[in-house]
Order: structure tokens, then C-alpha cells, then sequence
């Protein structure tokens, strides 16, 4: 089950009796993120008094969520749901995509995405702006499909997944898709590229990409007969364009966590063996650190 929101009021003890914020504290919205979901907290006196804060920041108290469910028999359905704050069904629409399974879910206003697969894969747009009546307005077919959707700039979601036969549903490469969600009715897959036919931790775990539409990078390890390897994409008017290949050493026995951060006009791809510092002017490496 993919979760996109749990809104929730936190009680008084935040507060004075006379209703005053205490100290190191505001009476505001907060949002974050944890383990891939979005989470919004309210700080109020009041379920009113924070619905009105949710809604003031365009949010609300409504928990959706998109479901696999798998049967003896061996086959599945799908149902996206809407509970109210108290946890009762509002809206849902079942049976959607039968047989296929829910591999990624990205919630963006009012409207929710989300990826199934068999043989292809069908993205999903689905109007969630009336909480009582859920609709999907539209569906794009393609080849493979998304473990992970990222927003990627205004009217843009970044799929990061697998590539697949569209005849029997054989994976056949780690997959990025560039889709136009200008128009959620109509969503295309404006650029798309296969990277190869290995592993990429970015393919189980959301918090191995970086996905940066400001600095326009794309970035996730990559391992191979050689090791693991750390790529670097940005997007052009063109496509996918690979602008650093990093080496981090060892071989496919070192396989292990990397990640990548950048710090002003520096990018660091840290492994477990080595830490490389690459310049963001040409994407040359400046230098290593190995790691003992």
C-alpha cells in the first residue's frame, strides 16, 4: 500500500491556557517528509481551528491512499480510498487495472498518480478534488514501468523504474521516463532512456535518487560487473543527458549504500569506500577520499 498523507491536531500541551503558543513554538503549519510520505501536522486548539489552517494552506484532512490486493487464486485488484479525518470512507474506485499490481504513487494537489504493471505500464491521472467522488481522467500505456515518481518542476514527473518487453512483460533495463503532466487528462512521456540491464538500489529505495529540477540534476548509484558507479543526468531540450559516470570503487562483491548531495558549486558521491568531490562547472572530479 502506498500512503500519501496523515493529517493530523496536536493537543494542547502546546499551548498556554489562554491559547498562546509556548515558547520555541508556533501556531503554523508544518510539513515533512518521512520515509517517502508526506505528513502534514497542524498545531491548533482545535480540529476546526486546524482545518481551517489546512485548508488556508490548500491542504486538508482527507487520508488517500492506492492499494494492491492479492487473492488465493493468485490475482489482484487495485482501489484507490479517501477517509475523512476520522477515518471513515468518503470516496473510492475500485477494480482498476485487474491482475496488476501498484508499483509507484505520487499525490500532487488534486490530483494523484500512480503506476501498475503486468506487461506495461499503465500511469494513471485521477481527479481527487471531490473527496465523496474520486475520478481517473486519464491513462498512458507504455513499456515497463515506475518503482518511484518524482515531481521534477512545474507540469513534469520523473519516473524512475524499469524497462520491460511490451510483449511478455520481461524486464529488460533500469528505465528514467520525463512525463508531461501539463495536462493530467493527457499525460505523455516526453523523454525517456535506458541506463542497462543491472542493479540500482534507486529501484527499492526512494532516498537513493536525487532529483533536483533547480540544479537540474538526476543522480543515482549504479552497479555493474565493475562495481558501483554513481550517474549523474540533466535534462535537455533533448533528453536525457549523462554528465558524469564516478567510479567508487570495488566490485560487484562492494556493492553498497551511496548517495549524493551538492554544497554550493560541489557535488559529493559518498560510498562506503570512498567519498568523490566532482565539480558542477563540467562535472570533472576533483578528488577522492578513501574510505578505510
Amino acid at each position: 500500500m502506498r500512503l500519501q498523507s496523515a493529517i493530523f491536531t496536536l493537543g494542547d500541551t502546546l499551548f498556554t491556557p489562554d491559547g498562546a503558543a509556548r515558547e520555541g513554538l508556533d501556531k503554523a503549519l508544518s510539513l515533512f517528509k518521512m520515509e517517502g510520505v508526506w505528513l502534514g501536522a497542524v498545531t491548533a486548539l482545535s480540529a476546526e481551528d486546524a482545518q481551517k489552517a489546512l485548508e488556508k494552506a490548500g491542504l486538508h484532512s482527507y487520508f488517500r491512499f492506492v492499494l494492491t490486493e492479492e487473492f488465493a487464486n493468485g490475482g489482484t485488484q487495485n482501489s484507490l480510498v479517501i477517509l475523512d479525518g476520522n477515518l471513515k470512507e468518503t470516496g473510492k474506485i475500485e477494480n482498476i487495472a485487474k491482475n496488476e499490481k501498484v508499483y509507484s504513487v505520487r499525490f500532487m494537489g488534486d490530483v494523484a498518480y500512480f503506476v501498475t504493471f503486468r506487461q506495461v505500464d499503465p500511469l494513471f491521472s485521477v481527479d481527487v478534488s471531490d473527496p465523496t467522488s474520486p475520478k481517473i481522467i486519464g491513462s498512458l500505456k507504455i513499456p515497463g514501468f515506475s518503482d518511484y515518481l518524482f515531481p521534477y518542476g512545474e507540469g513534469k514527473l520523473l519516473g524512475v523504474g524499469r524497462s520491460a518487453d511490451e510483449t511478455t512483460g520481461r524486464v529488460n533495463g533500469m528505465k528514467l521516463s520525463l512525463f508531461d503532466i501539463s495536462n493530467p487528462a493527457n499525460v505523455t512521456e516526453s523523454f525517456k532512456t535506458v541506463v542497462g540491464n543491472t542493479y540500482s538500489e534507486a529501484l527499492t529505495n526512494h532516498k537513493a535518487t536525487l532529483a533536483d529540477a533547480e540544479k537540474n540534476l538526476i543522480a543515482f548509484p549504479y552497479n555493474d560487473e565493475k562495481g558501483t558507479k554513481y550517474l549523474i543526468y540533466s535534462l535537455e531540450s533533448t533528453g536525457f543527458a549523462l554528465k558524469a559516470e564516478i567510479p567508487l570503487g570495488g566490485d560487484t562483491s562492494t556493492w553498497g549504500t551511496c548517495r549524493g548531495l551538492y554544497i554550493g558549486k560541489l557535488f559529493y558521491a559518498v560510498s562506503d569506500k570512498e567519498i568523490a568531490v566532482i565539480d558542477m562547472q563540467n562535472f570533472q572530479k576533483i578528488t577522492e577520499l578513501k574510505i578505510k
